[in-house]
């Protein structure tokens, strides 16, 4: 009880402070994580804010059976926040893959027609349509209510290292984030973002890939470089 409502007064703070948006993720079967369902702390979160973009980052749609319903929860998040929602989608880590009994070899195809699925969702308004995937199908898919954002609220992924599937993203516009990975490598693969990048401005390309460097503070220098190792 603690632990979930000092991080959400945090982050209701951070608007407070100015910062442009605030951020949720997901982790199963393990202590690392209490957030099994990032976007009910979204929904929180668009209640008590009013500014700063949701950025769910994001919902393990790979092992989700179907993911029509995270289609579902991040548009009623869109309506609740008035257009604040920013839709996250991740592979999941080994031991969710696990936990969850998926052939850890199919995740990254379950990925994307997961997504698929979702988009689809979110910006078909002629009537209710049927989805047939390699994973997943679904008879009268009819998404209520469609999000607040139009055609959809921007779409996040991240934590892949493989080129293509980077390139992939830099293909659908989508942005691209990346964490705990050396500079080296963080550069590399943002450089395969922009080869394939839609966007001709070089500013739009830097404002769709993404970096979260971990920090520690201290009252001294010397306090914070302690943090830190």
């Amino acid at each position: 009880h603690e632990v979930y409502n000092t991080y959400l007064d945090q982050l209701e703070y951070a608007e407070e402070l100015g910062f442009d948006g605030i951020g949720v993720n997901e982790h199963h079967a393990n202590a690392y994580g209490l957030m099994p369902s990032p976007n009910i702390m979204a929904a929180t979160l668009s209640r008590r804010t009013s500014k700063a973009a949701l950025v769910v980052l994001g919902n393990s749609i790979a092992l989700y059976n179907p993911p029509i319903r995270v289609a579902e929860e991040m548009a009623m998040i869109d309506v609740i926040s008035k257009g604040r929602l920013d839709a996250g989608f991740v592979r999941g880590v080994p031991y969710e893959v696990f936990a969850a009994n998926t052939n850890p070899t199919q995740t990254l195809e379950r990925l994307w027609e997961g997504i698929d699925l979702c988009v689809k969702a979110w910006t078909t308004h002629d009537g209710p349509f049927n989805f047939e995937g390699k994973y997943w199908h679904k008879r009268q898919v009819n998404v209520w209510p469609r999000p607040y954002q139009d055609p959809h609220p921007p779409v996040w992924i991240t934590g892949s290292s493989d080129k293509e599937n980077i390139r992939e993203v830099a293909r659908r516009g989508f942005t691209f984030a990346m964490f705990l990975q050396p500079h080296e490598k963080v550069k590399e693969m943002f450089d395969a973002y922009r080869e394939s990048s839609i966007y001709d401005d070089p500013e739009e390309t830097r404002r769709h890939i993404a970096y979260m460097p971990l920090v520690a503070t201290g009252e001294t220098e010397e306090e914070a470089e302690g943090f830190a190792k």
